[in-house]
């Protein structure tokens, strides 16, 4: 007897898949008590269908519910007055455990090998080209490196999220499928951790040089800053990130090339077609994704945040009611400056079109 006991020990050894030591001392969402949390012996399922392709081995013995909704009530007991569907008519699947704590402590975010490559790649690049254009007096951007070093790895990082965000909004048919609060997408993710990190490197630098110091700017960047981290932290509207932390950004890279050729008129002197061809981009993609599409994916956000915050029955995954008020808030004000860059766009497409040089001379940075 005692032989067969230790074999049935070593099967279920080996049968038991390996404890995530990182969650070992998260809080319940009872008691509110730090202590090891209890694995089912057969863990839950990811919310997507893609999640549950790459963790396969882990798919839950029971059947899911099949029906689709994005407000899932604390007794997983979903009605057909409660379904809901994205904007572009997929449905949404549902998370079954209301009270289960999807996110990452703040050791995992910052702890993060992706976040860390990229943060020290960009500090790497705007130090390299600093020194750079600093010892070479004959170059253009002498007078100021610490401007140039700060565009080079704006550009790039903000190429990455925009291309990739677009990629998976418009072509990713899984993408569309998962809960637009609490879905999880692997991309989704990496967009969220590339900002971090790029907001991390953007608002010291934004502090640290004074023509980028600027009070709507250095509040912008503190801001997307902290609803990343708590995105991240509650794992909640990866839905939502990749479209106003990546599809938005296809009009950075156009920024960035205006705001050097404003920067250093000798940019401007030397390519002037290309000077023009981006301000005129800039505007024509800035109002496509920064206000057309801005608002319908902001109603929809509006719609899901709110019902979080007003309804008590609502899954909270132990993600506090300041939360979801602090993201409209903040959504609010983001949603301020949009319209406001807008209509500063507007003015400055005016004085290119009458050609008023005085207006364009003074327009306002950044518009």
């Amino acid at each position: 007897e005692l032989d067969a006991n230790a074999y049935a020990s070593q099967w279920i050894r080996w049968l038991r898949p390996p404890i995530n030591s990182s969650s070992v001392h998260r809080r319940t969402h009872s008691t509110g008590a730090a202590g090891p949390r209890q694995l089912p012996w057969h863990p839950r399922e990811p919310a997507t269908r893609r999640a549950s392709w790459l963790h396969s081995r882990y798919r839950r013995a029971t059947p899911q519910p099949s029906c689709n909704s994005s407000r899932h009530r604390r007794d997983t007991r979903i009605k057909k007055t409660d379904r809901a569907t994205m904007p572009f008519g997929k449905s949404k699947a549902p998370i079954v455990d209301p009270d289960e704590w999807y996110g990452k402590s703040l050791g995992e975010t910052f702890g993060n090998r992706h976040f860390q490559l990229q943060l020290v790649a960009m500090m790497g690049l705007h130090a390299a080209l600093y020194y750079y254009f600093k010892g070479n007096p004959k170059s253009a951007f002498h007078a100021n490196p610490n401007k140039m070093g700060h565009y080079v790895p704006f550009l790039i990082a903000f190429q990455f999220m925009a291309v990739y965000g677009t990629y998976i909004w418009l072509t990713d048919t899984d993408f569309h499928s998962i809960d637009a609060t609490w879905g999880y997408h692997p991309g989704a993710e990496t967009i969220l951790f590339s900002m971090l990190a790029i907001q991390s490197y953007d608002t010291p630098i934004s502090l640290c040089i004074p023509e980028l110091r600027q009070i709507t700017f250095v509040l912008h960047h503190a801001v997307v800053l902290s609803l990343s981290i708590l995105s991240l932290r509650y794992r909640a509207f990866y839905y939502y990130a990749v479209y106003f932390l990546g599809v938005i950004e296809l009009s950075s890279p156009f920024l960035a090339v205006v705001d050097a050729a404003r920067d250093y008129p000798k940019i401007a002197d030397k390519y002037p077609i290309t000077n023009e061809i981006c301000r005129v981009m800039f505007a024509i993609v800035f109002y496509i994704v920064r206000i057309f599409g801005w608002f319908p994916v902001s109603y929809c956000f509006w719609r899901d945040a709110l019902y979080l915050l007003f309804n008590s029955d609502a899954a909270m995954h132990q993600m506090p009611k300041w939360v979801p008020a602090f993201w409209l808030f903040t959504h609010g004000f983001l949603t301020c400056l949009q319209v406001w860059w807008g209509y500063l766009i507007l003015k400055a497409v005016y004085a290119m079109a009458t050609g008023d040089e005085e207006a364009r001379k003074n327009e306002a940075k950044n518009a």
